[in-house]
């Protein structure tokens, strides 16, 4: 029974990308748009598992402004790379690319996929290896602007043969993954805080200052280097940020349960008191 819910998760998280990949391709002026695309994410991908698996199942239930509060701590590393070359670009793809997306992408791949696997009972890095491998595998389609041949006849032996050599070439392979290595980091956070804000708060913080730097054209190879150190030393930061905050709760929760313990408080206010 476990094991058919944990597929039936992983079923639906395939369904909701294949339908953005989809859904995304058609001739809509709206999708043309980062913005369009980010609300498209929130409506097949974050609403169904809001309404599927409910607010508290999916860890959205603290406090959000702690989340992107470390995402923009964290980040320090890549505001000062940016710094070093400033540029700007569309409010529209800061809102779909920085803000909608990840949202959209932390729900179902660590709130809905992840959180639900750890429920099930499916054990950390099980859940980790799926969830960073679906993440990886959800963007495979966003390495190429030009990769709009996506359309219902996506069963034909063309679409197949397309898809695969992108999947298998450099880049396709490189940002596969990449982004199956963010997936470990963001559900790593989950795992640890309780909570998927902080996820959402550093992967907002990320793609933010990623899309700032690489909109506005091609990189050196000098600031691509600057940007890959940048982008660790923000890794780095982040964990060590959540280790830190979750020690001083660890001890203060510590102090509470020793301070009344003659009054009945056990360990459910010890772990109260680990939520992020």
């Amino acid at each position: 029974m476990r094991f058919r819910a944990a597929a039936g998760r992983l079923a639906f998280t395939a369904l909701a990308v294949w339908a953005f990949w989809v859904l995304s391709s058609l001739d809509v002026e709206l999708f043309g748009f980062a913005t369009g695309q980010g609300l498209l994410k929130l409506v097949i991908w974050g609403l169904p598992c809001v309404l599927i698996a409910r607010v508290v199942n999916l860890g959205l239930t603290n406090d959000p402004w702690r989340g992107y509060g470390l995402g923009a701590v964290a980040t320090i590393p890549m505001l000062a790379a940016w710094l070093f070359s400033p540029a700007l670009t569309r409010l529209d793809v800061i809102v779909g690319d920085a803000i909608l997306g990840p949202l959209a992408e932390e729900i179902l791949f660590r709130g809905f996929l992840f959180f639900g696997l750890r429920r099930l009972g499916i054990s950390f890095w099980s859940a980790v290896t799926l969830s960073a491998l679906a993440f990886g595998a959800a963007h495979l389609m966003n390495l190429q602007e030009s990769m709009k041949w996506l359309s219902m006849s996506i069963v034909a032996a063309e679409w197949r043969t397309q898809f695969l050599q992108f999947a298998w070439s450099t880049s396709g392979a490189a940002g596969a993954i990449s982004a199956a290595g963010a997936g470990v980091l963001f559900a790593w956070l989950t795992e640890r805080t309780g909570s998927l804000w902080p996820a959402i708060g550093l992967h907002t913080a990320i793609n933010f200052w990623w899309v700032m730097s690489h909109r506005s054209g091609a990189l050196s190879q000098q600031m691509q280097t600057g940007w890959m150190i940048a982008s660790a030393l923000s890794t780095v930061a982040a964990v060590i940020l959540i280790e830190r905050h979750r020690k001083r709760q660890v001890a203060a929760a510590s102090v509470s349960v020793a301070s009344v313990a003659c009054h009945g408080v056990g360990h459910e206010g010890l772990n109260e008191g680990l939520e992020f």
